[in-house]
């Protein structure tokens, strides 16, 4: 690598970035408009680019799947240390970004104050103080899944 390069790949041992980025892969939760939950499992490679722990696949993916038009996502906090991973345009396109109420009523059930969402919602889980978003825990996944049962069965 040159003199010149910002970015580095990391060994996953690499004690810099915390144990979140040993996992070899990052599960996270997707809420599309029509209501369906999948939940999506990607590469945890970490790269460090301008000092800073970045894990590329998982933000690929999440970028891809909540703004494939933009890539501008932004985050909410929701309960149990988990993120709901929103389109920053989602608010002011709505012909792009479709009304997501089943979205709405399961980030309401984790913890975020009511209010209307729009487009693909991704929930990831907690960030630790290096910047490593972690895998969803079994625990979190089973939160979210009856939390779309109960927003199903209400809509």
């Amino acid at each position: 690598m040159d003199a010149a390069s910002t970015s580095t790949v990391i060994d996953s041992s690499n004690a810099a970035v915390g144990d979140d980025a040993r996992e070899p892969t990052v599960t996270y939760a997707v809420i599309a408009p029509s209501g369906t939950l999948q939940f999506r499992t990607v590469d945890n490679s970490v790269i460090i680019e301008w000092d800073t722990p970045y894990q590329v696949s998982l933000w690929a993916a999440v970028h891809q799947d909540v703004d494939p038009r933009h890539g501008e996502v932004n985050g909410v906090a929701l309960a149990d240390g988990m993120r709901a991973k929103v389109a920053d345009a989602a608010g002011c396109d709505p012909l792009s970004y479709l009304p997501n109420p089943v979205a709405q009523a399961v980030l309401t059930t984790l913890g975020h104050p009511p209010r209307r969402w729009a487009g693909t919602i991704a929930i990831v889980g907690y960030e630790n103080e290096h910047g490593i978003t972690a895998s969803l825990t079994a625990e979190q996944l089973d939160i979210i899944s009856k939390a779309h049962r109960l927003a199903l069965a209400a809509a």
